[in-house]
């Protein structure tokens, strides 16, 4: 689901365009709306059955309980590892939201005329399929921390290359594959990073306390990009700060993969 789903935030961009060039932004939003309640909430209705997710109940082994809920927690919060992934994951949604919400304008800022900024915002969709698949068959047996601490030098790259790329469409076209590839492989490594570098028991548990900093950071980072902006008046300004945020989160994730590396090295020592 998640491979194919890559398609779904861009694939209908040129589509959206053609709403706000015909009818604007207020009846955009309302088929945008209706297409949500109608079609995604009829399917969903018609195909989802809640007593089907009821899970089977556990059987307590003594001696082999797993840790849950809030003993988990409290266990990942004194891990080094869980902060300096907090950091990494909070830095990357910082940027992927600032950028997201700001990839129009920003490129029409760039010099880029309207048809090209749309027809490569929706390469983004398709690249994050693709960067998924080649995860999936170029580097299934890899750990999981040896592809998070590569992708994530995909992003700086990114941004530098906005600053300095001409406003033609294979340059650009180019840039935002990289972002869509790195974003889509960055899809599967939030997924992997609790069971593989920190622990297998209570993911739910642990990915939620991870969660907290980055949904705060998704939801603000637009809205702080957007003063920065207006304080500026250029989204120079809005892409250095980009640019700052992929470096910590390089440097962040570097610093996870170090730690379990150190931790599974001391482990093995008799």
């Amino acid at each position: 689901m998640t491979l194919w789903a890559g398609f779904a935030s861009t694939v209908f961009i040129p589509l959206i365009q053609f709403l706000l060039d015909h009818f604007g932004w207020r009846e955009t939003l309302l088929v945008l709306g209706g297409v949500n309640i109608v079609l995604c909430g009829g399917l969903y209705a018609a195909v989802i059955d809640p007593a089907a997710d009821a899970s089977p109940q556990a059987v307590d082994q003594p001696g082999s309980r797993p840790m849950v809920g809030a003993r988990a927690v409290g266990w990942a919060l004194k891990s080094p590892i869980f902060w300096a992934l907090a950091i990494a994951l909070t830095a990357y949604w910082i940027v992927f939201s600032a950028f997201i919400f700001h990839a129009y304008p920003l490129l029409l800022e760039r010099g880029f005329d309207t048809q090209t900024v749309v027809f490569a915002m929706a390469v983004i969709g398709p690249a994050q399929v693709v960067g998924r698949i080649a995860i999936w068959v170029f580097a299934s047996g890899v750990q999981i921390r040896v592809i998070g601490s590569l992708v994530v030098l995909a992003f700086p790259l990114v941004f530098l290359g906005l600053m300095v790329t001409p406003p033609v469409f294979p340059a650009v076209a180019l840039i935002v594959a990289t972002y869509g590839a790195a974003n889509g492989i960055m899809t599967i490594v939030r997924g992997l990073v609790v069971p593989e570098m920190l622990t297998r028991d209570a993911y739910g548990a642990i990915n939620g306390a991870l969660a907290v900093p980055t949904m705060v950071a998704k939801a603000a980072a637009p809205f702080g990009a957007a003063l920065l902006w207006a304080a500026s008046g250029s989204y120079v300004s809005v892409l250095i700060a980009m640019l700052g945020g992929s470096l910590l989160l390089v440097v962040a994730f570097w610093a996870s993969a170090f730690l379990v590396t150190h931790r599974d090295s001391t482990a093995s020592i008799p």
